[in-house]
């Protein structure tokens, strides 16, 4: 399951990266973004492309309930809360934009273009600032996993300056475009009265038309919500009618989990226990002398603990004749 869910989103990674390339062309001009935009759609409006990118986010949505229903705990550490938190924000900010564009060319045969979108969301503040936030929580997502698939592998602690330079500059970029294209198109939709009437097909769309694409959007709006109260649904009756067990590790945690089922915190919290244990032993099997991992690490090669123990003699020796030559002075 986890390499289909890393599959699924590299595959939708691959989709954001190229969108926001095509929205920082704004800075150059719309029609320049649109002619980006012409060669992205070859393959993501292919038949192939479509059921590939749509395939990938139902999958990966999906695999994101699963994780949270399997789960023995919500306790989890901060960066995986805040990629959960950040994964489910996404749908309810992207169901309108995808029902406004795809959903749209495909079931009214509207031409979506650069300049009707961008039209479309200057239109209105809320429009405006809820699409920054969706680009903002998308990014955030998709940096936050390729950090967890990617922090293990030994050449990643070197290319992470570049890493980081690039996950910051790709969205300023887009944002960029965006806010360059929308000054640009704003006056000449402002002179006409608005987006509705500057742009051809959002004027001829007829009360069926508008009530098709609402009544799509609201439809997908209520399943996402229903999926996921239903899941958080399914956890609470898992906890209090399924059947759980209770168990205390010898290191004193105490781990909650449904039958039949042996979580990962069990074997996080037996190496734990084995860690502390094996570190306990080396401390005990260390000599007086050597206090510290260091020193022991030092006292360990061959013939260094003598030499220590012959050094130590000697200068006990040493401090023992000189005390005795002081008293022999005094007496005298």
């Amino acid at each position: 399951m986890r390499l289909l869910r890393l599959i699924t989103g590299l595959v939708i990674a691959s989709f954001v990266a190229g969108h926001f390339v095509n929205h920082s062309l704004g800075v150059v001009s719309i029609e320049a973004m649109d002619r980006m935009r012409f060669m992205l759609a070859v393959w993501w409006r292919s038949p192939v492309g479509t059921f590939l990118l749509y395939g990938c986010l139902l999958t990966h949505f999906s695999l994101a309930l699963i994780s949270l229903y399997r789960r023995s705990t919500l306790r989890m550490p901060f960066w995986e809360g805040a990629q959960l938190a950040l994964g489910l924000a996404i749908p309810p900010l992207l169901i309108a934009h995808i029902v406004g564009t795809r959903f749209t060319w495909t079931l009214l045969g509207h031409n979506i273009d650069y300049e009707r979108i961008v039209g479309l969301i200057w239109s209105s503040e809320w429009s405006t600032a809820k699409q920054v936030l969706l680009l903002l929580v998308v990014w955030g997502h998709v940096c936050a996993g390729l950090h967890y698939w990617l922090r293990l592998r030994q050449w990643y602690q070197n290319a992470l300056p570049l890493g980081f330079a690039m996950a910051l500059l790709l969205p300023a970029l887009a944002l960029a475009g965006f806010a360059s294209a929308g000054f640009t198109l704003w006056p000449s939709v402002e002179s006409v009265g608005g987006i509705h009437k500057y742009n051809v097909d959002l004027a001829g769309m007829t009360a069926r038309d508008r009530a098709l694409i609402a009544h799509w959007r609201d439809g997908l709006e209520y399943g996402f919500w229903i999926a996921l109260g239903a899941t958080l649904l399914a956890r609470w009756l898992r906890t209090r009618i399924g059947g759980t067990y209770r168990l205390r590790h010898a290191s004193g945690r105490v781990i909650n989990a449904p039958v039949g089922r042996v979580t990962q915190p069990v074997g996080a919290a037996t190496r734990d226990c084995r860690t502390r244990r094996s570190a306990a032993a080396a401390r005990a099997a260390r000599p007086a002398g050597c206090a510290s991992a260091t020193a022991w690490r030092t006292c360990r090669r061959p013939g260094a603990w003598k030499r220590r123990r012959s050094a130590a003699s000697r200068r006990q020796r040493t401090c023992a004749s000189r005390a005795s030559a002081a008293r022999r002075a005094t007496s005298r």
